[in-house]
């Protein structure tokens, strides 16, 4: 059987059932990968521990981390693992990654469905959800335990109703649609309403629909997600008082837009973040003709009005990381969907040559001075990439059938990744080792504290939370009032203060990312 006569069956089939190959290859990728790995710095170990303390110590309301409020995030992601774990009964590690791989499940759902909607062109529908199936950056975090996939999620649903109410003017769906932005705002933030109020009212601007700016359904809408909010915050003020409403507001809200301490990046940024985040697909900019940005269907300006306007929107404030583009990953997939409708563009070239770079660059890494472990199975690992640089390189494959390779060969090699590569980064990735050791300490009567660390690391392996401080005065005063003290310090503050550290010893050593701590006692 030939190779043409193979991708027509696979063609004809995927045009029957466009979303039943997206499901089987999104549960390839899942099935056989979770919990390969332990929990990673930063923000895996500390989301365990927040959902420690909300089933634990019923934190329902405001969410707390080591021991204290926990101001950064709202609950609702917290609650949705709950009730999974309800649902379940699993609990631990492989609770967190399994609500990691249901939010990338809804969050490709919400890409078919908003390509339906707006494109209504299932061809392009099924290509846009392909393209974000083999995106690396998207296949790697369905493994990694955040909320920003449900978070995106909830944002993609809010403009698919938005644009039914936009093109048909039926009340209903503007009230869903905002009350999904509402929504994502209680999973992660104000972003989850900025993005979908940006898109409504630039689409209404750009197709002449002024008369639904100016309607009183948006302004019932839009006081309904404040209203919601709001209620959110009275009942948090009532449970931890005015500083913790203040934190909020101004802390995470405005000093993250506007001068944060976290994160800050260049307006620029994402300009340079974005063609990294989307490989391989960013190898498409070299074929700019392709694009033909005439005659746009008004969901096609529909999603680039949600891609640009997102954009501009994370690029104007200050802090930038590049999760927070998630939410434009499915408008993206879509609208470059029209590369591979009747293109000719040699697509397959430069993907074989980008897999060929993997191959050559993977068994070296372990050689990189930057690297402090041993990465396991990575020549098997780049023997795979080379594979497929090779057949890239040589069958005269379409832009689709380039597409379609990669969507059916991809799940094998992040399944070897997950399984096999990703554990062996835990000695570098994450605490658990050195929490352990601190949770031997603690079973032996010491009491820890930390120094200048970031903030609940190591509370969920410990089993216990961690008093923490940034005052060496303090550290001065424990260790003389509490001899069966065991301190927990970056190796830089211990090279600083060391004459005041004097009868200490160095009981361990963990470099986890790119700082190393040390547990110290008296020696």
């Amino acid at each position: 059987m030939s190779a043409t006569s193979t991708f027509q069956k696979i063609n004809n089939f995927l045009a029957r059932y466009p979303l039943l190959p997206l499901i089987f290859i999104y549960l390839l990728h899942t099935l056989f990968t979770l919990h390969t790995r332990s929990l990673w710095f930063s923000d895996e170990v500390r989301y365990a521990n927040v959902y420690e303390h909300l089933v634990q110590h019923q934190k329902w309301l405001v969410l707390y981390l080591n021991g204290v409020p926990y101001p950064d995030k709202p609950p609702l992601y917290f609650w949705f693992l709950h009730l999974l774990s309800q649902l379940t009964t699993l609990k631990g590690p492989l609770l967190f990654f399994l609500g990691s791989a249901i939010s990338g499940f809804l969050y490709l759902l919400a890409t078919y469905f908003l390509g339906k909607v707006v494109l209504q062109d299932p061809k392009r529908v099924f290509i846009g959800c392909a393209l974000l199936l083999t995106n690396f950056y998207f296949l790697g975090l369905i493994h990694y335990f955040r909320m920003d996939l449900l978070f995106a999620t909830f944002i993609l649903v809010a403009h698919i109703f938005l644009f039914v109410y936009l093109e048909k003017e039926k009340i209903p769906f503007l009230y869903l649609g905002f009350f999904c932005s509402f929504l994502a705002l209680l999973t992660k933030g104000p972003l989850g309403f900025a993005f979908p109020l940006l898109t409504f009212l630039f689409y209404a601007l750009l197709t002449k629909k002024k008369n639904l700016l100016l309607n009183k359904h948006l302004g019932f809408a839009l006081l309904g997600v404040l209203g919601l909010a709001g209620l959110w915050l009275v009942g948090a003020y009532l449970v931890e008082g005015k500083d913790f409403i203040h934190n909020i507001l101004y802390d995470q809200i405005y000093r993250r837009a506007t001068n944060t301490w976290h994160h800050p990046q260049p307006f620029y940024h994402y300009f340079l973040v974005f063609p990294l985040v989307v490989l391989p697909w960013s190898l498409l900019f070299l074929f700019p003709r392709q694009l033909k940005l005439f005659q746009l269907s008004k969901g096609e300006k529909f999603l680039l009005t949600f891609f640009f306007s997102g954009f501009t929107l994370l690029s104007l404030i200050s802090i930038k990381i590049a999760v927070y583009l998630l939410p434009l990953f499915a408008p993206f997939f879509l609208f470059c969907s029209r590369f591979f409708i009747s293109s000719k563009m040699a697509i397959r070239k430069p993907l074989g040559f980008f897999f060929l770079l993997l191959a050559i660059i993977l068994p070296w890494i372990n050689y990189f001075p930057v690297i402090d472990v041993t990465l396991q199975g990575l020549p098997l690992l780049s023997l795979m990439f080379l594979v497929l640089a090779i057949i890239l390189l040589k069958k005269n494959f379409t832009p689709y059938q380039s597409l379609i390779f990669l969507l059916l060969t991809l799940p094998f090699i992040f399944i070897f990744t997950a399984t096999k590569v990703a554990p062996s980064l835990d000695p570098l990735m994450s605490p658990k080792n050195q929490a352990l050791v601190i949770k031997k300490y603690i079973q032996q009567g010491y009491t820890p504290l930390a120094y200048k660390i970031y903030s609940g690391i190591y509370t969920y392996y410990a089993g216990k939370n961690i008093k923490e401080t940034k005052e060496i005065e303090e550290v001065k005063k424990q260790l003389q009032e509490n001899p069966h003290t065991i301190l927990i310090m970056p190796e830089k503050y211990y090279q600083k203060y060391e004459d005041v550290l004097k009868g200490l010893k160095i009981v361990h050593k963990q470099k986890i990312v790119e700082q190393d701590y040390l547990l110290l006692v008296r020696g």
